[in-house]
């Protein structure tokens, strides 16, 4: 299984990924600056979380353009799988290679939380077939800071199963975010063929209080099985 993890900004930002894959999988990731213009022969993508800062967009033209968003592009069009996590997700979305939006919830705060996801679509999908359909899961948000998926034709993504889970928010985070008519809830989307996911909770970030799904281990074991 090789793993590929696009470098963005400042490589200690992937510490923490690069150091939990090789727990999982005992295998060094290949790490690919935006600058480079090539990505060796590999399994899976991963698109990090990188460009937040105090929750603000940094996210730029030269990054949407950069050669190795094209790079990311013909993996793709190879059937190649990608993970776009948070930001790394929005970075596909707003390079036309996943058609969705993201909306903001208007929160700035930067801590990590759990909250809960019930998986919408679990077939055909790598990243999400050890799931049951309408399985309840936890993963890890940075802050719920956050987003949620628009869909940028109403029920097109539905109609077209590519809703992989949406948020089951406690009392307590309702309460915080401010839920507009605009809110479909989304919180991760698959690309029709299913070898995309796009999340923006983190699945990568080890267990917080030990809640069901909020393991990357289960995550990437399951992946790994499906992807070799």
């Amino acid at each position: 299984m090789r793993f590929t993890i696009i470098n963005f900004t400042d490589p200690e930002k992937i510490k923490s990924l690069i150091d939990n894959l090789l727990t999982i999988t005992r295998k060094r990731p290949v790490i690919v600056n935006q600058k480079e213009s090539s990505i060796p022969n590999c399994d899976l993508i991963i698109l990090p979380d990188e460009f937040r800062s105090f929750g603000e967009k940094v996210i730029t033209e030269s990054v949407l353009s950069s050669p190795i968003i094209k790079e990311v592009k013909n993996h793709i069009a190879r059937g190649g799988a990608v993970l776009a996590i948070n930001s790394g997700a929005e970075v596909l979305i707003d390079a036309q290679l996943v058609g969705a939006k993201i909306k903001r919830f208007n929160r700035h705060e930067n801590a990590t939380e759990s909250v809960a996801v019930e998986i919408e679509r679990n077939v055909n999908s790598p990243f999400l077939k050890m799931y049951k359909q309408k399985e309840i899961i936890s993963l890890s948000s940075y802050s719920l800071r956050d987003y949620f998926i628009l869909d940028p034709q109403d029920n097109n993504l539905i109609n077209l199963n590519q809703v992989a889970f949406k948020y089951q928010f406690n009392k307590v985070q309702t309460e915080k975010i401010k839920i507009d008519p605009e809110n479909t809830g989304i919180a991760g989307i698959v690309s029709e063929n299913g070898n995309i996911l796009c999340s923006i909770p983190d699945p990568t970030i080890f267990n917080i209080n030990n809640e069901k799904g909020n393991d990357p281990k289960l995550f990437f074991e399951n992946v790994v099985k499906t992807l070799s």
